[in-house]
C-alpha cells in the first residue's frame, strides 16, 4: 500500500485541455460553472473564465502532454460572479476579475462581424448563429440579416423613403447556405426575391471564396429573371474583394458583370459595374464610405460616378457563438 501512494504521488497529474472556439488550446484544473461557463486556473495560479460559447472542448490530458503553440489575445474583465456560482477567487491582488478571451483573426484583429458580404454581395463567410445586423445602404434599402445557424443566414429589407410614395413600394428577401471545405476555401448558394408594384424579379446565385477572414476574394455567379417568367433569365456575376488593412479599417470592392443587353442602359452584350470602398470597423459599427463609377460609354461624361454609404449596426443574441 505505501509503495502504491508513493508511485500515485510521483505520477504526472492530470491537467485538463480547454479547447476555445477560436482555436486556441489553454490547459490547466477547470471547473464547470451553473450558468454554463468555464473556469480555467493555469499553473501559474493565474484565473481565467470562459463563457460556454467560447469553449468548444474541455478533455484531459497528462502535463507532460506538449501544449500547441498559441498567439495570446486581448482580454477583457468579467464579474466574479455568476448566478448560482460562490464568488470566484481573485488572481490578483486588489480583487482583478479573471478574464474572458475574445475570438480573433489569424492575424490577431478582433473578428469583422460585416465578413459576410461586400458592399452588397454575399460571401460565403456566415453571420453565424445568433448574429445579425440592420443596415442603411444609401437613402434606398433598408436591410436585416440573421444567421439562424451557422451555415444558414436570411436577410429582407425595404426602402423607407418609397413607403411614402403611392405605387413606389419594394421590398427583398434572400437567404444564403454557406460552409467551409478547408482553411482557405469556403462554398455557398442562395437567392434572393425583389418584390416591385407591378411584378417581382428573383435571382439565384452560388459563391465560392478563397481566403481568409481578413483578406479575401469571392466569385459569385448567377441568373437574374422576372418571376412571371424566368424562360429568359439574365446571366450576372459578381467578383468582390476585401482586404484588411488593421483592426478597424479594410479595403471593399465589389464588380458586377451583367451578360445581356436588357439590364445594359447601352445596349451593349456585356455591362460592368464596379465599386471601391473603405471600411471602417467597429465592435458594433462598420461604416463602408466609396464610388461606384457608372460607365457609359458614348455618353457625355462617360463616367457617372455615384458616392456610396452605408452604415452597419451589428448585433449578437446571448447564445451567440
Amino acid at each position: 500500500m505505501l509503495l502504491l501512494l508513493a508511485a500515485l504521488a510521483l505520477a504526472e497529474p492530470l491537467v485538463s485541455e480547454v479547447l476555445l472556439d477560436d482555436g486556441q488550446v489553454l490547459r490547466g484544473q477547470v471547473e464547470k460553472q451553473a450558468d454554463g461557463s468555464v473556469v480555467l486556473t493555469l499553473a501559474s495560479g493565474t484565473m481565467l473564465r470562459f463563457p460556454a460559447a467560447a469553449v468548444r472542448d474541455v478533455r484531459t490530458a497528462t502535463a507532460a502532454t506538449p501544449c500547441p503553440t498559441t498567439t495570446p489575445v486581448a482580454v477583457a474583465p468579467l464579474p466574479t460572479t455568476s448566478p448560482g456560482s460562490a464568488p470566484l477567487p481573485s488572481p490578483e491582488p486588489g480583487g482583478a476579475a479573471p478574464a474572458k478571451v475574445e475570438p480573433t483573426t489569424a492575424s490577431g484583429w478582433p473578428r469583422d462581424p460585416n465578413r459576410n458580404r461586400y458592399l452588397y454581395s454575399p460571401s460565403a463567410f456566415t453571420l453565424g448563429r445568433g448574429r445579425g445586423y440592420i443596415s442603411q445602404k444609401e437613402l434606398v434599402l433598408t436591410e436585416a440579416a440573421f444567421g439562424i445557424t451557422d451555415f444558414w443566414d436570411i436577410q429582407a429589407g425595404t426602402s423607407v423613403i418609397t413607403l411614402l410614395i403611392d405605387g413606389g413600394q419594394f421590398g427583398v428577401v434572400g437567404t444564403k447556405l454557406a460552409f467551409p471545405i478547408g482553411d482557405m476555401v469556403h462554398l455557398g448558394a442562395g437567392g434572393q426575391a425583389l418584390f416591385l408594384a407591378g411584378g417581382a424579379l428573383g435571382m439565384g446565385f452560388a459563391t465560392v471564396t478563397v481566403g481568409t477572414e481578413d483578406r479575401h476574394l469571392s466569385v459569385n455567379v448567377g441568373a437574374l429573371g422576372v418571376f412571371d417568367d424566368f424562360s429568359q433569365p439574365t446571366p450576372v456575376m459578381t467578383v468582390s474583394g476585401n482586404w484588411r488593412l488593421g483592426a478597424k479599417t479594410a479595403l471593399v470592392s465589389e464588380n458586377w458583370i451583367f451578360f445581356g443587353g436588357d439590364v445594359s442602359p447601352t445596349g451593349d452584350p456585356v455591362f460592368v459595374v464596379p465599386s471601391l470602398a473603405v471600411r471602417l470597423i467597429g465592435p458594433a459599427f462598420a461604416t463602408d464610405l466609396g464610388v461606384v463609377p457608372i460607365i457609359l460609354p458614348g455618353s457625355n461624361p462617360p463616367v457617372l460616378p455615384i458616392p456610396w454609404v452605408g452604415f452597419t449596426w451589428n448585433f449578437a443574441l446571448p447564445y451567440a457563438k
